[in-house]
């Protein structure tokens, strides 16, 4: 009886122990949908062109994604939140990052769908439009798409995002 007892604390220690150490390892799917995205773009933090890259807003250029690689943890990543139980990513800010590119409809950064907030401020997607596909985040909650040269028309699709009415910022201006 004495033994028994004596060994009642440990499963609440083991238990303590298991979640004061574990911390969110990015889910597999996450991790490649970012390093994807990241192929697609390029970085130029060389700050000449004002109009996007304002110091006012950006100090410094700081190329976010240049940091990530295949075989870590993205969740460790720069610019990059995740669930802290599930690992999923849930924010995204890519703000300042010297990124160049078309960001098209069928990229992965469109499958990451727990994303409750993604900004791409201040980068230069000159010639691309913002995709439709930015509806399928129906968690989004803070989007912020200021000074990042997309072209077009605002997808009505932001309209029909879920949380439409839950959406506590959205910032889009200078469209051409």
């Amino acid at each position: 009886m004495k033994s028994s007892m004596g060994m009642g604390w440990l499963f609440p220690v083991l238990l303590l122990f298991h979640f004061s150490f574990s911390h969110s390892w990015c889910h597999t799917h996450d991790n490649l949908a970012l390093l994807h995205f990241k192929a697609s773009l390029t970085i130029n933090v060389t700050n000449n062109n004002h109009y996007y890259y304002n110091d006012y807003y950006c100090h410094r250029l700081y190329p976010t994604i240049a940091t990530w690689e295949n075989g870590t943890d993205c969740c460790s990543w720069s610019g990059v939140i995740c669930h802290p139980i599930s690992g999923h990513v849930t924010a995204l800010d890519l703000a300042c990052g010297g990124l160049q590119g078309k960001i098209n409809a069928n990229s992965t950064l469109f499958t990451l769908s727990h994303m409750q907030s993604l900004n791409l401020a201040f980068n230069d997607f000159s010639n691309s439009q913002i995709p439709f596909t930015i509806g399928e985040f129906g968690s989004l909650t803070h989007l912020n798409l200021c000074i990042s040269n997309f072209e077009g028309d605002i997808p009505p699709q932001i309209a029909h995002l879920p949380n439409y009415n839950h959406l506590i910022s959205l910032l889009i201006m200078s469209f051409s």
